[in-house]
């Protein structure tokens, strides 16, 4: 990034913790401090701004709800179809994100306290987690 400005400021009702883009541009994924995440899209907005005389209004985030915790780490797979949370709950959670409302398709209890990050590997087949439980 060479220069930076804002584009868009779009309001949520809490605090944000943490946003992730989708590798294809489509979604920003936030979490806040109500447990839930929320997708946002981006691109569908982009494209009707580009096209409008004035700006269109403001995207409606789809909530996804599954943690029972802040959530501070967000990670996509390569192909934007997967995404990734790790919450203070120890819980890690895979989202399909095809659908219109993205579904929770697997969760495990990773660690032992809060998870701090969580990565895909560039091939999309494998993910990583760390956490306060000093384990990877």
């Amino acid at each position: 990034v060479q220069k930076a400005k804002v584009l868009y400021q779009w309001p949520y009702t809490r605090q944000l913790i943490r946003c992730a883009w989708s590798p294809n541009g489509a979604w920003v994924v936030t979490s806040s401090e109500d447990f839930s995440l929320q997708r946002w899209g981006v691109g569908a907005y982009q494209a009707a701004a580009a096209n409008a005389s004035s700006p269109p209004p403001v995207p409606t985030p789809t909530a996804m709800q599954s943690h029972d915790s802040w959530v501070f780490a967000l990670a996509w797979s390569p192909d934007s179809q997967t995404c990734f949370s790790g919450g203070y709950d120890g819980r890690l959670i895979r989202w399909d994100m095809t659908g219109e409302t993205p579904i929770v398709t697997h969760r495990v209890d990773a660690h032992s306290g809060w998870i701090r990050g969580v990565a895909v590997s560039p091939d999309g087949t494998k993910l990583a987690s760390c956490g306060n439980d000093l384990r990877i």
